[in-house]
């Protein structure tokens, strides 16, 4: 007689060349209701404390990383000659005016000036990193002719960003500012520029990319269909400290209405942000303002799209 897991014991019969395996029936035992007899597991935290104190450590620092931690962004590069001579006049006007909590190397490179579409950690992840890469490159059809009006044999449609206005993510106290950036004008350009956005974001979210989680801080606006991400060019950061701030109040009051420029994007990129491609063809390790020695360039490139033809 064998015994199973469950409530049935079963019987082999013969019967001449064939063999059956029966139940044998219990009147005195409950009904077999389709659940397995399972040994209910040891509670291996309370036995060992030391265990779940660990464990909870791990889940908090993993939660800080996945906060904190950014190793690629996909961003527009805006890095135009037509803006760069602008942005450096008003970096040198922030600068004369000596406020408090501004150090040189808190400004970003002219040649690291980019928006932000959505950040990433790849860290130790190069699957997700390709993967990344397949999904953009293969958005660049869909967003040149469903979003910028491109048709067999045209090119896409050309849109500008217009830069103007300087503002701080720490509102309710511009004097303890961490980041001061130049707005967008919300215009026809901006629209477009959140569509591409809002495709992208969704087509990663759709892949796994990115989780639901990673979006709560980005509203959306469920009659669009599209993510309101809070697009910027950052002017300066304090990087080395939450706790550092600067005194902004006295730069927005002066140069709060300054226009920078107008620009008209020519791709979307995904990059490495620890590392700089260089004007001389190099690959090399970013410095805190994005230069090694004399070497400058942009943030080195894993994939990009065209938003015009080359």
């Amino acid at each position: 007689m064998v015994e199973n897991k469950c409530d049935y014991k079963f019987i082999k019969l013969n019967i001449g060349s064939a063999s059956y395996r029966l139940p044998e029936i219990n009147f005195n035992q409950p009904p077999f209701r389709g659940k397995m007899r399972v040994q209910k597991p040891k509670d291996v935290y309370a036995e060992n404390p030391n265990l779940a104190y660990k464990l909870q450590a791990q889940q908090v620092n993993q939660s800080k990383k996945d906060k904190s931690t950014k190793t690629h962004i996909v961003c527009i590069p805006l890095n135009f000659d037509e803006i760069i001579p602008n942005y450096e006049a008003m970096v040198d006007k922030i600068k004369a005016m000596n406020v408090e909590g501004v150090s040189d190397n808190y400004f970003t490179s002219s040649n690291l000036l980019h928006v932000t579409l959505h950040t990433f950690n790849f860290t130790d992840d190069e699957n997700t990193l390709s993967k990344a890469k397949s999904i953009l490159i293969k958005n660049q059809l869909y967003i040149q002719q469903e979003i910028l009006g491109a048709c067999e044999g045209q090119n896409p449609k050309p849109f500008y960003l217009t830069l103007k206005g300087l503002k701080t993510f720490q509102t309710d106290d511009p004097t303890k500012a961490q980041v001061l950036y130049c707005d967008f004008k919300r215009d026809e350009g901006y629209a477009k520029l959140q569509k591409i956005a809002s495709k992208i974001i969704y087509e990663f979210l759709n892949e796994r990319i990115i989780e639901n989680h990673q979006l709560k801080d980005i509203p959306y606006d469920f009659e669009t269909e599209l993510w309101d991400v809070k697009f910027h060019m950052t002017i300066l950061k304090c990087y080395k400290s939450k706790n550092q701030s600067f005194n902004a109040k006295k730069i927005i009051d002066q140069l709060g209405d300054i226009s920078i420029g107008v620009v008209s994007p020519l791709e979307v990129q995904l990059n490495n942000i620890h590392y700089i491609d260089t004007y001389t063809g190099k690959k090399i390790k970013r410095t805190e303002k994005g230069v090694n020695h004399d070497e400058e360039g942009f943030y080195a490139c894993d994939a990009k799209i065209y938003l015009q033809n080359e």
